[in-house]
């Protein structure tokens, strides 16, 4: 059996202060995300899924510059049916090692160069049901 799938979603967000008129800041105003799930067989299945975040503008009042887009892709194969009834995971998150950070708070933050997102990373994972 083979099987493709794919899932894509955007976000677009215009959040400002009411009385200010002002963007919120600290998170990005348009996300998007584009997804492929892929079963090549009966017991194994490929995922990847693409993360765009847009530009994240800073609060009223923060001097620092803004936060630049960044892509961020994972990825991860499965081995299904594994002795009958187990399934092996691996996964990789941010497989092109991308630099970018979430907003730390702002003005007067405490950690004035935001909070650093994981560089290559992942996970193995044995599931078993019984």
């Amino acid at each position: 059996m083979r099987k493709v799938q794919w899932r894509a979603n955007y976000a677009w967000v215009d959040a400002r202060d009411k009385g200010s008129d002002e963007v919120v800041g600290e998170a990005p105003s348009q996300q998007a995300l584009l997804a492929l799930d892929w079963q090549p067989g009966n017991v194994w299945r490929v995922s990847t899924q693409l993360n765009w975040f847009g530009r994240i503008a800073r609060t009223e009042g923060d001097t620092r510059d803004a936060i630049d887009d960044v892509t961020v892709v994972d990825l991860a194969v499965r081995r299904l049916k594994l002795f009958g009834r187990a399934e092996l995971a691996l996964r990789v998150r941010n497989l092109f090692d991308q630099d970018y950070v979430a907003p730390s708070p702002g003005p007067g933050a405490t950690i004035p160069d935001d909070y650093p997102q994981p560089g290559v990373n992942g996970d193995a994972t044995l599931r078993y049901a019984f």
